[in-house]
């Protein structure tokens, strides 16, 4: 739905569909602001931690949360990373929620990135969350689950303006992060076992990990 205006006296909001047609008003200070993280292209980036990293992030649809009453974009993000004389390619789970991760009205959106490549169980996986704090333009650190295998970052702030920084921002910190335990078996230096990729994608209990 979108705004079509604030009547002028109260706190009613006139809202209409995407097929133009007009739904009526709601009281505005139950409305709350979303995003639309599909992305037009895919973004490409190079991060610089512990090994130098390339970056592809794709995104591949949305998902309702169960139980919550928000949906998120999800993402695909590929890494070709070198360290020393050795390269390695490997994958991670993103998403972002469309809406602030509260549920309140201070636009702070939920962004997690998950790497099936390090478990701590079958379902405890490793997964860095940043929030997209978009009244500042910028994300901030905000935790992770495994905290053998990555602690806070040096830098926990980086100015974003859009989805697409945020989403980037995200990605920086969060490889920033990562340990050298992690980074050993991301670069086939040490092997630990952990669930795959499309194990772990339709279920993302990672969500409102703080």
């Amino acid at each position: 739905m979108q705004s079509a205006g604030r009547a002028a006296r109260g706190n009613w909001v006139a809202v209409y569909g995407e097929d133009g047609k007009e739904y009526g008003f709601v009281y505005g200070p139950a409305t709350r602001r979303l995003i639309d993280g599909r992305l037009q292209r895919d973004l490409t980036g190079r991060v610089f931690a512990a090994a130098a990293c390339d970056y592809v992030i794709r995104f591949i649809g949305r998902q309702s949360v169960p139980r919550e009453f928000l949906d998120t974009a999800d993402y695909d993000v590929e890494f070709t990373c070198r360290q020393g004389d050795v390269t390695a390619a490997f994958s991670a789970f993103m998403f972002i929620t469309e809406i602030d991760y509260r549920l309140s009205s201070n636009q702070r959106y939920q962004i997690s990135l998950d790497l099936p490549q390090i478990a701590g169980g079958y379902d405890k996986i490793l997964s860095v969350t940043a929030l997209y704090r978009r009244r500042d333009d910028l994300v901030a650190f905000h935790g992770v689950t495994l905290k053998g295998f990555a602690a806070s970052p040096s830098v926990t702030e980086i100015p974003a303006v859009s989805v697409e920084s945020s989403l980037k921002a995200a990605v920086s910190m969060a490889a920033a992060s990562w340990t050298d335990r992690t980074w050993n078996i991301l670069m086939g230096r040490a092997q630990e076992p952990g669930p795959t990729l499309d194990q772990i994608a339709p279920g993302r209990d990672s969500k409102g990990s703080k």
